[in-house]
């Protein structure tokens, strides 16, 4: 059984979405399913990569409070 299937994450302070494109990639089934970045352009490009399905479809909140 592979135990790193199916695991999911909550980016905080997620910037342009680096860490979760190479956790996508480096680990298979690995999905997040929120972010959390304050930054209006990075909140841009976080929309661009989900419509482009380079990341999941998920909450973008902006702020961690």
């Amino acid at each position: 059984m592979d135990l790193r299937a199916g695991i999911t994450g909550l980016s905080l302070f997620s910037g342009i979405g680096g860490i979760d494109l190479g956790l996508k990639r480096a680990i298979s089934g690995y999905r997040t399913v929120g972010f959390v970045e304050r930054a209006a352009y990075c909140q841009a490009v976080l929309l661009a990569r989900m419509e482009e399905s380079q990341l999941e479809r998920a909450p973008i909140h902006g702020s961690i409070e």
